[in-house]
């Protein structure tokens, strides 16, 4: 009897993991397909970034939309894909007069419809459109309740793809790398972390096959038909990737591209710079400038281009504009980092661009005796640099005069840095550096002496050919005959820790500084605002702070020393 249960109970369980296999093989083909489908997949790696800095940590959605874009290519609808819920309410919406089945695109000229056929670029411009409008209806014609979905780990851990639901978050590496096994077809890749359903954050489209071996998107700049460049200027001022440092007044170039494929239809141009980015002589083609009331910010420049057979071009020569001195001072501030954008919008597709970023540095100093390690006032200053071997000097103009000499110069033909100033370069106005009066025992007289001993400069690009020409000594210090050599810097580094930009420039690290200093200073702020030492003696100031680090620090050995050899005589002498 009890064999005959446990015979019962084995033939039960084989039945039911036999029903279960069966089950789930049904599962498995109705969402992916057939087995012939399954094979035609192609590894495929990834790299996202936003204007050539790594996507950290992000998770991407790829969408093989396959179907609905072959049925929205040729007009191939059939009676069943426009008897759907998604289809009849999209056609109430959005009608056409062309007529009855046709949903409207862009109204009027653009619809879709059994019979209305498309090339490839104006498939996937509608496509994409669609899917970021009417994610329904493309869902719909995919015949997917959710579009085909895969999603996948770095390349060190991959994983396979699947339709339905998101059940884990897959993320992109340190390098903004993943790989990913698709399925041939239109991709449409989505950024998880953005957007919603009805309207999802499409990054990049991609045509999987058998050649695609390897994608960078981009996911400020993801089409190839449109692009923005900062150019004429040289590789050494970049301080990251996506950002050019610059002096104020430095001349650089807007690069403007446009595809002849996205100009085959009549284009809306915008193109949109912060207000202070200065145009010099631009394009008649862009017309008068737009300042947006909601954002006085920012200036906007639109036209229409017409259908051409060619790439359309556009140079555009600028320079950063003149700055607040209240605002520019603290290298923290990212209102003064710079980007512009260029959109293209025709009936069939928005194209969107973005330009590398442009941004200024500068730098503090400290008059000081760096033996004595105090600060010291009284001292003028002309400020230099060397581009290809020749010297250059700001003058009271605000620009930069050529000079053949370093010797017998008439230091009332430049602009002479005194102490307790903030200088911006382009500006002939001097500010005073102001008072920290939020500190705890804040006085006036001692601020105003301590200011007395500062210098800020504002608006360098990044250079190691900066310097200072005493023109006038320290009270009570000779005058210093060799010009004091300094470096400009500003760079924008990712976070290991939460993935956040550090920014680190020649304003919040200095190299050459001292503790002790720095105390006097009301508004030095490590790692913030940091003063370099201006040395007014004829020594050195990094080997005089050395040195005089090195003499207290012997000092102090041998003061130790002392009390100890001091202690053992009074032990000694107690014991007698």
């Amino acid at each position: 009897m009890i064999k005959s249960i446990i015979k019962i109970k084995e033939t039960l369980i084989v039945t039911a993991l036999i029903l279960m296999l069966f089950f789930a093989s049904s599962i498995f083909t109705s969402l992916h397909g057939s087995a012939d489908e399954l094979q035609n997949r192609h590894q495929v790696d990834f790299t996202f970034t936003s204007t050539g800095i790594p996507n950290k940590n992000r998770t991407y959605i790829f969408l093989n939309y396959a179907k609905a874009y072959e049925k929205i290519k040729n007009g191939d609808f059939s009676d069943k894909d426009m008897a759907s819920s998604s289809y009849q309410e999209a056609l109430q919406q959005a009608p056409n007069p062309a007529g009855p089945n046709f949903i409207s695109v862009s109204y009027p000229d653009v619809y879709i419809g059994p019979g209305k056929k498309f090339n490839d670029f104006q498939t996937q411009g509608i496509l994409t459109k669609l899917i970021q409008g009417r994610a329904k209806l493309i869902q719909s014609l995919n015949e997917t309740s959710s579009g085909t979905i895969n999603t996948y780990q770095a390349p060190k851990n991959q994983f396979r793809g699947f339709q339905g639901k998101v059940t884990s978050k897959k993320f992109t590496d340190a390098s903004g790398r993943l790989s990913a096994n698709l399925p041939d077809g239109p991709t449409v890749i989505i950024d998880a972390n953005g957007g919603s359903s009805d309207s999802p954050a499409v990054v990049g489209f991609v045509n999987i096959n058998s050649d695609t071996k390897k994608q960078t998107i981009d996911t400020l700049n993801p089409s190839s038909d449109i692009s923005l460049k900062v150019e004429n200027l040289d590789g050494k001022t970049k301080g990251a990737a996506d950002t050019y440092v610059v002096g104020i007044g430095d001349n650089f170039t807007y690069h403007l591209q446009i595809s002849s494929e996205q100009l085959s239809a009549n284009n809306t141009v915008t193109l949109t710079f912060p207000a202070n980015i200065i145009l010099d002589n631009p394009p008649a083609q862009l017309g008068e400038a737009i300042i947006p009331s909601t954002n006085p910010n920012v200036k906007s420049y639109q036209f229409a281009v017409a259908p051409q057979d060619s790439d359309l071009t556009m140079d555009i020569n600028a320079h950063i504009g003149p700055m607040d001195p209240g605002v520019a001072f603290y290298q923290n501030n990212t209102n003064t980092i710079y980007t512009a954008s260029a959109q293209a919008l025709s009936d069939y597709s928005t194209v969107n661009a973005q330009s590398e970023s442009v941004t200024t540095s500068g730098i503090n100093f400290a008059m000081a005796d760096a033996k004595k390690e105090k600060l010291v006032q009284g001292a003028s200053y002309i400020l230099g640099k060397v581009v290809n071997g020749q010297n250059y000097l700001y003058n009271k103009s605000g620009q930069w005069t050529l000079v053949s000499s370093l010797d017998q110069l008439n230091p009332t033909n430049f602009l002479l840095l005194d102490g307790g100033n903030r200088y911006v370069i382009s500006q002939t106005a001097v500010h005073p550096i102001p008072f920290n009066s939020q500190i705890i025992g804040f006085n006036t007289d001692r601020a105003k002496q301590v200011n007395a001993s500062l210098i800020q400069i504002y608006g360098l690009g990044k250079s190691n050919d900066y310097f200072l020409k005493e023109v006038t000594a320290a009270d009570g210090y000779a005058l210093q005959t060799k010009t004091s050599q300094f470096s400009v810097d500003w760079s924008k580094k990712l976070s290991p820790n939460d993935g956040r930009f550090n920014i680190e420039s020649s304003i919040s690290r200095a190299s050459v500084q001292s503790s002790e200093l720095n105390q006097k200073i009301d508004d030095y702020a490590t790692g913030y605002n940091e003063y370099h030492v201006l040395d007014v003696s004829q020594s050195n100031s990094k080997q005089a702070l050395i040195s005089w680090g090195l003499i207290k620090g012997i000092a102090l050995i041998l003061g130790m020393v002392i009390i100890m050899l001091v202690a053992m005589l009074v032990i000694l002498v107690r014991k007698k």
